[in-house]
């Protein structure tokens, strides 16, 4: 027995409702209503979702070092990835300008928001840069608040 889905294909069922492995194939993703903030997201066949190391709560006390340490990380990322970003020079100049103003004693808000727009819209191509930036910015926003 089996039913159809969204995608037109069947979904096989078994006695207790849909089993997966059935004959159809769903893979896009539905968000209704509400605010929905989604780090990284895979899918269809093959696809994958980076997001490095993920930790929630982290104390406003170690947010600088966790800043810092993400700078790094997407200075790591930006070599790894090189091939795939349109331009070379403007993360890098975005990085060291959010590294130098963050170990100021008191950054400057405004310079590290656009400096951390630019470097967003840089990695843009790249989803696990994406993510760290991403990442990046939660730390400096437990910084500056």
């Amino acid at each position: 027995m089996s039913e159809d889905c969204a995608s037109g294909g069947e979904v096989a069922r078994g006695e207790d409702g849909p089993r997966p492995g059935g004959p159809a194939r769903n893979y896009g993703a539905q968000f209704f209503g509400g605010e929905a903030r989604v780090a990284n997201m895979a899918v269809g066949p093959h696809a994958r979702a980076d997001a490095g190391s993920v930790s929630f709560g982290q104390e406003t006390a170690e947010a600088p070092d966790r800043a810092l340490e993400l700078l790094s990380r997407i200075e790591q990322l930006l070599t790894e990835h090189q091939g795939e970003l349109p331009e070379q020079s403007g993360p890098r100049r975005e990085v060291a300008r959010l590294r130098e103003e963050l170990v100021e004693e008191e950054p400057q808000s405004g310079v590290v928001n656009r400096a951390l727009a630019r470097l967003s819209a840089f990695a843009t191509p790249v989803a696990p840069l994406v993510t760290a930036v991403a990442q990046l910015g939660d730390a400096i926003g437990r910084m500056l608040h």
